[in-house]
């Protein structure tokens, strides 16, 4: 008797998180997502339910390793976190970095039509928590003396900043290359070594 075959559930999860990455929700085709994980269609539809079940479990681990990037090695590291950030969108990537197709909760707030709750809460938590390095960042550099700065001026710029970061993700989304966002990146950096 054929034993059934196994996977590594985080590896496919990780797998898809590229596929839904590159494509978007809506783009994505099982056929890709088979392609991208390796298993087949019923596999995906016995483990995760269906494609918005692995697409959910998808978000759900991006939104983790983009908590983990803003962590408190982030906050701590006050304006050259923000510069060191900036300036890495600022940067040429690969031609197979999934960086250069966007990011993929912004990607996911264009597909709102298609999403559900459950995403858009994601999306939502993702950018709180972005919001919140931010600011706290802006908050440990004024700390430090590095700049001048209300809390009005710092929730101001951490919506600043989560907004430039969204829209060079949307401009690189748009053109399928992240190098069209590298000017809103530069002038971003501008603004923030002027603080």
């Amino acid at each position: 008797m054929a034993r059934p075959r196994t996977f590594n559930e985080e590896e496919i999860i990780e797998k898809a998180m590229f596929a839904f990455w590159q494509y978007g929700y809506e783009g994505a085709s099982i056929g890709d997502l088979e392609k991208a994980t390796g298993i087949s269609r019923i596999s995906i539809y016995n483990a995760f339910g269906d494609k918005e079940g692995l697409f959910l479990k998808a978000l759900r681990h991006y939104h983790q390793i983009a908590h983990n990037f803003f962590d408190d090695a982030f906050v701590k590291g006050g304006v050259a976190s923000i510069i060191d950030l900036f300036e890495g969108i600022a940067s040429n990537k690969p031609d197979d970095a999934p960086q250069r197709f966007g990011c993929m909760l912004v990607n996911t707030v264009l597909d709102v039509e298609t999403v559900g709750e459950k995403a858009e809460q994601i999306v939502q938590d993702c950018r709180n928590d972005m919001l919140r390095a931010f600011r706290g960042a802006i908050n440990h550099a004024v700390i430090q003396g590095q700049i001048d700065s209300t809390e009005q001026q710092a929730n101001d710029r951490a919506e600043f900043l989560v907004g430039a970061m969204w829209g060079c993700w949307t401009t690189a989304r748009s053109q399928r290359d992240n190098r069209a966002a590298h000017g809103i990146a530069r002038t971003v950096l501008d603004a923030v070594k002027a603080w």
